[in-house]
């Protein structure tokens, strides 16, 4: 979503995640919020949201660590085979994200290869430039563009990535261009206005992610690079049971299995769609467990 200040593009992107929560259990599809430039100030709404799978990310060791996550998350669903729930990550501001250093790279393998396992990327930025993205392969790999007015034709170039586009003679917030592999056309984007929010499902306690050991995305991406031609070890069915039984953190797993935090994730990851499978069949994991004991 590219535009100038006071183009409406964090209301796009809330229009976005609006449209998700509002059609799908939060089962099938899951929320992250990245919001490190206005620090939740125009994310509020969505603070208790039941499709969050982790609080809004304001602060930038945090949002550090978030990104590390889903580079391993990438690598998790790879490896397992498997790619749900869908993940639609928003970051608003993204220069502020990029700026912030060592997380470009990340961002650019997401990008490239993370629809493949239904992890969605959704960023709003003024300057939708090589310069501001940090990675060629990011902005080639952000194949679908939301262009709101522009200053002049060049610029309109630039934000489109097509001559002509007339982005440049756009009637302001809300008026966009589309910009999709060999489509574009132009259309108007809903203002969200509170009625919009008070329909949205909601959740009296958010969950988080286990962020303890990710805080270099550089050294998680080199190892989720090394174990794409790796086979991984196998799960074994004490550790399933364990990380079934108890619903914990990817960080306690590692220290009461001794275990490394890939491998836990892994468990987990096993552990959580278990669960979903057996809830759905209309089995409690925790009931059956109390009344075992």
């Amino acid at each position: 979503v590219a535009g100038p200040t006071g183009s409406r593009k964090t209301n796009t992107q809330h229009v976005v995640a609006s449209s998700v929560a509002s059609h799908h259990d939060p089962n099938e599809v899951r929320l992250l919020i990245i919001d490190i430039e206005k620090r939740e100030r125009h994310w509020g709404q969505f603070e208790d949201s039941a499709h969050l799978a982790h609080p809004v990310v304001i602060e930038e060791d945090e949002a550090r660590r978030v990104i590390s996550w889903l580079v391993a998350e990438l690598d998790r669903r790879r490896t397992q085979g498997y790619s749900t729930p869908h993940l639609f990550v928003l970051i608003d501001e993204l220069q502020s994200l990029v700026e912030a250093g060592g997380m470009a790279e990340s961002l650019g393998r997401l990008a490239r290869v993370g629809r493949d396992y239904n992890l969605h990327l959704v960023v709003a930025t003024q300057h939708p430039t090589v310069e501001a993205l940090g990675d060629p392969a990011f902005k080639r790999n952000l194949s679908a563009r939301l262009v709101s007015r522009v200053d002049d034709a060049n610029a309109a170039y630039i934000a489109t990535g097509q001559r002509n586009s007339g982005a440049e003679r756009l009637a302001g917030p809300g008026d966009s261009i589309l910009v999709q592999p060999g489509d574009l056309r132009r259309l108007t984007i809903a203002r969200m206005n509170a009625r919009d929010f008070d329909r949205l499902p909601r959740t009296v306690m958010v969950p988080e992610l286990s962020l303890d050991e990710l805080e270099d995305p550089e050294r998680v991406l080199d190892v989720a690079l090394e174990s794409a031609t790796q086979t991984p070890d196998p799960l074994e069915p004490a550790q399933v049971a364990y990380a079934l039984a108890t619903g914990r953190g990817i960080s306690h797993l590692c220290r009461h299995l001794g275990i490394g935090s890939s491998k836990a994730g892994r468990v987990k990851a096993f552990a959580d769609e278990l669960r979903q499978a057996l809830e759905q069949l209309g089995y409690s994991v925790r009931d059956t467990i109390e009344q075992v004991l």
